[in-house]
């Protein structure tokens, strides 16, 4: 299916399950939720794709029990490009489970490469996106670990000219992750 396609039913579906979010007695997640932990730091891995695999050092901190601020700074192994980016989680206490928690985020990031084409070095660029990510995270009961996994989707680039050589699609991706978490 092509973007432009996708793009009006992905607006169809947001705006059939806006109003079923405004309902007062939509109950989505615990009443008087706690954050799992204060703040975690840890990394998040991509394993290897065809353009080369994607590690990066993540911190995390709950700024209200369900919300919190993910900074990722990063490389990837395809023309030793980097990435570090900013999000904004939202990440629910679910009704069932304390420990098992759905998240997802949106938020900024810059991505940038040094290309050596033919023996010829190229200029150093860097560009703005736009990232969102969906996943799902389980804190530990006994050890101060939080284990995730997650789809991280570059929505947009801003002055993206050197995506010729680095497509804003390279920055999309499964990864997972592990945390040490401080209460």
């Amino acid at each position: 299916m092509r973007k432009k396609q996708l793009l009006p039913i992905l607006g169809l579906i947001s705006l059939m399950t806006t109003p079923a979010l405004a309902q007062e007695d939509a109950l989505t997640s615990k009443p008087g939720a706690l954050a799992p932990y204060k703040t975690a730091i840890g990394f998040r891995y991509s394993p290897s794709n065809k353009f080369g695999a994607d590690l990066a050092i993540t911190a995390k901190h709950f700024i209200r029990p369900e919300s919190a601020i993910e900074a990722q700074v990063g490389i990837t192994n395809y023309n030793r490009a980097y990435f570090a980016s900013i999000q904004y989680v939202w990440q629910p206490q679910l009704l069932t489970s304390n420990r098992l928690r759905p998240y997802a985020g949106i938020g900024l990031g810059l991505s940038g490469t040094e290309f050596n084409r033919n023996g010829e070095q190229q200029p150093f660029s860097t560009n703005l996106v736009g990232l969102g990510n969906i996943g799902i995270e389980y804190t530990f009961p006994k050890v101060p670990l939080s284990l995730s996994l997650d789809y991280r989707h570059a929505i947009f680039g801003y002055k993206t000219d050197s995506f010729k050589d680095l497509p804003i699609n390279r920055l999309n991706n499964i990864g997972i992750g592990l945390k040490y978490n401080f209460k």
